[in-house]
């Protein structure tokens, strides 16, 4: 996203015209809308644009019908919205209830109702809403003046780019006003003699004659030095960027978030891929453009378990867990980089690569696309191929950031020991390292002896292909259809 919208329009296919409606409304107000298919760029896929359309936005507006509430897409979009805390107002233009997961997510929300005409009176009343909710209120005969202050600051220049979540607060900074911004994040910024502002008050005032900030702001001399910023890289590589190391291919994977798991409405979603939760990378990585090839082994190991042999760009198969650490051992002994096994999360970050269907490709998959037993289909896909064999690196389309073969071909281990849920799990994209304990007769004992494995196979139906699915095996199993992809720290 090159600039910041202040809202998000999440509708479905059927309620477009009132969507628009609503967008046509905001928009002449001078808001900032980002509404599909308009904003994605042409060639574009869909699912890669809306999670950082969602978080580059201030709130979002849900035109909820019946048509939302069987809508996959409305779901994720609510879904990523609430993860985010990203404030939301439904529009109901339906008299229905709201279901699945935007039942949970839409319980306390204040609705707007449009049940009877006219609409456009009811989408007025909506963007009254909208400002109220974004700190400000519409201009009369035109858009709001961007960043408006109370008079007694107005020689103070506002924000260039006010925060996505902010409710309103403005403060005092040097001779600017900084803002609007949340009540956690205002209270670390400023001291009791700050002057501040939010919608609702006559004038500035010292924080400390605030009541609600009482208690919550420090005096000056009590401040506590804030914690060194890292410093920035000089040349962050672009998201898909490829380089070489160690004579191996890899690809970037750029800082960010994504929801790691699957919608509880995802066809053949098994119940340890939820709960769906936001995970965040402060840090990019390079990850594999292939899984290991059998040239890249034998080049560190000296020889070759794979079943299926004559091409050196084929996958190394036929290895455990165990036997991809030695790999690494040896790997990282040549001094050109550190290199491990992915998280599961790193994996399935760089799987989707800012999708969020089942599939980077979209809804569906088909053999043109990946390498899977095609006697069986997912969803609205058909027949295809059964290979009965792995295929060389790069046969099939990469995904977003130019990796290959992320769904079928060779299972990929994963750093991760297996948990039956995501309840617990890491928020920052690291391994899982601690197994997952249960009672025993004699104190606590593992669960679950097992590894993760992701990606599926050549000898698998494509539901297990899935970027959300989590296969698991014992660390020193090797099977046909088990290799393994690299992660190197910058």
């Amino acid at each position: 996203m090159d600039a910041q919208h202040d809202v998000f329009i999440s509708y479905a296919h059927a309620d477009k015209t009132t969507a628009d409606t609503i967008c046509h409304f905001l928009e002449a107000e001078g808001v900032r809308c980002w509404i599909a298919p308009r904003d994605i760029p042409a060639g574009g896929k869909w699912p890669a644009h809306i999670p950082p359309a969602i978080e580059a936005s201030r709130l979002m507006v849900l035109v909820f019908s019946n048509n939302a509430n069987t809508s996959e897409f409305v779901q994720q979009e609510v879904t990523l919205a609430s993860n985010v805390r990203l404030p939301l107002i439904p529009f109901g233009v339906e008299n229905v209830s709201p279901e699945g997961d935007l039942k949970f997510h839409l319980v306390n929300k204040h609705w707007l109702d449009a049940l009877t005409p006219p609409l456009a009176g009811h989408v007025r009343s909506l963007v009254g809403r909208v400002f109220e909710v974004l700190g400000a209120a519409p201009a009369a005969g035109g858009a709001p003046e961007p960043g408006a202050v109370p008079p007694a600051r107005r020689h103070r220049p506002a924000a260039a780019a006010p925060r996505r979540e902010a409710p309103g607060w403005h403060y005092a900074d040097g001779d600017r006003t900084a803002g609007p911004v949340p009540l956690d994040e205002l209270t670390a910024r400023i001291t009791t003699e700050t002057e501040v502002w939010r919608p609702g008050m006559d004038t500035w005032l010292p924080a400390g004659q605030v009541p609600e900030l009482s208690g919550r702001v420090c005096p000056p001399e009590k401040r506590e030095a804030p914690a060194p910023s890292p410093p920035k890289r000089a040349s962050e590589p672009a998201p898909g960027e490829e380089r070489s190391f160690a004579g191996i291919e890899f690809c970037w994977c750029p800082p960010g978030k994504f929801m790691m798991g699957s919608p509880g409405a995802e066809p053949g979603r098994a119940s340890n891929e939820g709960p769906q939760h936001l995970v965040t990378f402060a840090r990019g990585f390079w990850m594999g453009k292939y899984a290991v090839t059998q040239a890249e082994w034998k080049r560190v190991m000296g020889s070759n378990p794979s079943r299926f042999t004559g091409d050196d760009r084929l996958p190394v198969e036929t290895v455990s867990w165990d036997d991809c650490q030695e790999y690494l051992a040896r790997l990282n002994l040549l001094g050109e980089g550190v290199y491990s096994l992915p998280s599961e999360a790193a994996w399935e970050y760089a799987c989707r690569a800012g999708t969020i269907t089942p599939f980077h490709f979209g809804e569906t998959i088909s053999t043109d696309q990946a390498n899977y037993d095609g006697n069986y289909t997912y969803g609205p896909g058909k027949k295809g191929l059964y290979r009965e064999k792995t295929t060389p690196a790069g046969s099939f389309p990469a995904n977003p950031w130019g990796l290959h073969d992320m769904h079928g071909n060779v299972w990929e281990w994963c750093q991760d020991w297996f948990h039956d849920s995501y309840q617990g799990s890491p928020a920052d994209g690291t391994a899982w390292d601690t197994p997952q304990m249960e009672a025993g007769w004699f104190g606590p004992k593992q669960k679950y002896p097992y590894r993760v494995l992701r990606g599926g196979s050549w000898s698998i139906q494509p539901g297990f292909c899935r970027a959300a699915f989590r296969g698991f095996s014992v660390p020193d199993c090797r099977f046909v259809s088990f290799g393994f992809r690299l992660l190197r720290t910058p």
